[in-house]
C-alpha cells in the first residue's frame, strides 16, 4: 500500500468513526443541538439590504444602513409612521419604518409610552388655613428656583387634603431640585406623602 493510500484509508476510518458517533447520538437522543436565535426585531431587511433601527427618544427612531451610515429618522404617531429622510439610503425611511413597525407587533403603535417629563406630588391632611401660606410659598420656590416647569397647589375639602404638584422636564431636573436646599418655609410640607410618576405622552 502506498503512502497516499494509507492516508486515504485513515481519513475514511476517521470519517466513519465520526459518522458512527453521530448516528449513535441521534438514536440515543443525546445529540446536542444549538437553539435557533430569535430574529432581531430592530434589524430590517428589504431586497437584501439590511438596516438597523435604534431608539432616538420617545416614539422616535434612527435608521442606519449596514455600513453604519445614518439614513434618517422616523416617528410613530398613533398608527402612522412619520419619516425624516436624509435621502441617502437605497430604500425610503418611510418603508423601513413601516417594516419595523410590522416586525414589532401592533402593540408598538398602540402603546402610549412615558415621556421624559416627571411629576412629583406631595399631599398632607390638615386645615386649609394652616397649610395655605406654606403651600403657596413652596409652589413659588419650585417655579422660580426649584427647576420645575410647572407647580401648583390644590385642596380637597372633603378629605381636607392639600396637594402640591410639580412637573419637571426630566428626572435629572427633579433629582437636582430635591438636592437643592430650599429656604426656610419652602421645603416639603411636614408629614406629607410624596409620589413621583412619569407623564404619559399624548397621542
Amino acid at each position: 500500500m502506498t503512502a497516499a493510500n494509507e492516508v486515504d484509508s485513515t481519513r475514511k476510518e476517521r470519517c466513519g468513526e465520526v459518522l458512527s458517533d453521530s448516528a449513535r447520538d441521534f438514536k440515543r437522543g443525546t445529540r446536542e443541538t444549538r437553539p435557533m436565535s430569535a430574529p432581531d426585531p430592530n434589524r430590517v431587511v428589504i431586497d437584501d439590504c439590511a438596516y438597523e433601527v435604534k431608539s432616538a427618544g420617545t416614539q422616535r427612531y434612527a435608521v442606519f444602513d449596514e455600513f453604519g451610515a445614518a439614513a434618517g429618522y422616523f416617528s410613530i404617531r398613533g398608527l402612522t409612521v412619520v419619516p425624516d429622510d436624509f435621502g441617502v439610503a437605497t430604500h425610503p425611511v418611510l418603508r423601513i419604518g413601516r417594516v419595523w413597525q410590522q416586525q414589532n407587533g401592533d402593540g408598538i403603535a398602540a402603546e402610549r409610552k412615558a415621556c421624559w417629563m416627571v411629576a412629583r406630588t406631595e399631599s398632607v391632611v390638615g386645615p386649609l388655613a394652616e397649610l395655605q401660606n406654606r403651600a403657596l410659598a413652596r409652589v413659588s420656590w419650585l417655579k422660580t428656583e426649584g427647576l420645575a416647569k410647572l407647580a401648583y397647589a390644590s385642596y380637597e375639602a372633603e378629605t381636607s387634603t392639600l396637594t402640591i404638584t410639580a412637573v419637571f422636564a426630566t428626572k435629572q431636573r427633579l433629582e437636582a431640585s430635591e438636592a437643592k436646599p430650599p429656604p426656610e418655609n419652602c421645603g416639603p410640607l411636614e408629614g406629607a406623602t410624596a409620589r413621583i410618576a412619569a407623564l404619559l405622552q399624548d397621542a
